[in-house]
C-alpha cells in the first residue's frame, strides 16, 4: 500500500490563533481576524485535509465603542 503525504498549511493565508473542535465526524475551526471584516472566520472540514470557509461570525454591520484615557473610538464593523 503506497503511503499518501499532505504538504498543506492548516489554512492557507492569514488565520492567526486557531482553534479546532470535533463534534462527531466533523471538524471546525475557528480564526482570530482582529479588525478585518467579516470576521472570527469558521471553517468546516471532515478529513481535516480538504476545508471550507462555512461563516464569519461577524457578518452584519456592528459598532464597537471603545472608552480609553476618556477618548470615544467609534469602530465601525461591516
Amino acid at each position: 500500500m503506497a503511503t499518501l503525504r499532505y504538504t498543506n498549511p492548516v489554512v492557507p493565508g492569514f488565520y492567526p490563533d486557531p482553534s479546532a473542535i470535533r463534534a462527531g465526524e466533523d471538524y471546525y475551526m475557528a480564526a482570530s481576524s482582529f479588525e478585518y471584516m467579516p470576521g472570527l472566520p469558521i471553517f468546516h472540514s471532515r478529513n481535516l485535509i480538504m476545508r471550507n470557509r462555512a461563516l464569519e461570525v461577524v457578518s452584519k454591520q456592528q459598532v464597537l465603542t471603545l472608552i480609553d484615557y476618556n477618548l470615544d473610538i467609534h469602530l465601525c464593523l461591516l
